[in-house]
């Protein structure tokens, strides 16, 4: 008798591991899927910024913009011309849009981010995360 009661209890063991295992699994999937984890580079989203940043990123070029933030700060690249410090963007606004820019991308990705920046409609930004 207590033979087969251990049997039946690795057995019901054994199936609760595999449920809770099965159940893991898809939400890992789920999550890289979505793009919630770090796998999700090049996954455009887009955020919401005020409606005179997107002016201002559009004033600065009409091209889809590259923003680095890490060790050096930002950095801005426009077209093929090389990367440049956010400090050194051409007037005031210029710098102050690509700073509100930062700042949301960094709510979304954290310290250390590259990603490409393209203005969308009025008050929004389409972000794709490169790394």
């Amino acid at each position: 008798m207590s033979l087969l009661v251990l049997i039946v209890l690795s057995a019901a063991l054994l199936m609760a591991a595999l449920v809770v295992s099965w159940w893991f699994a898809q939400r890992m999937k789920r999550d890289i899927e979505s793009g919630a984890g770090p796998q999700g580079l090049g996954q455009p989203r887009t955020v919401t910024v005020p409606a005179a940043c997107c002016a201002n990123l559009r004033a600065l070029s009409p091209e889809t913009l590259l923003l680095q933030q890490g060790d050096q700060g930002l950095r801005y690249q426009v077209g093929s011309r090389p990367m440049a410090p956010a400090a050194v963007a051409p007037g005031a606004a210029a710098h102050s849009a690509l700073c509100e820019a930062a700042a949301v991308i960094g709510g979304l990705y954290g310290e250390r981010w590259t990603a490409l920046v393209e203005p969308q409609g009025e008050d929004a930004l389409k972000v794709s995360r490169l790394a």
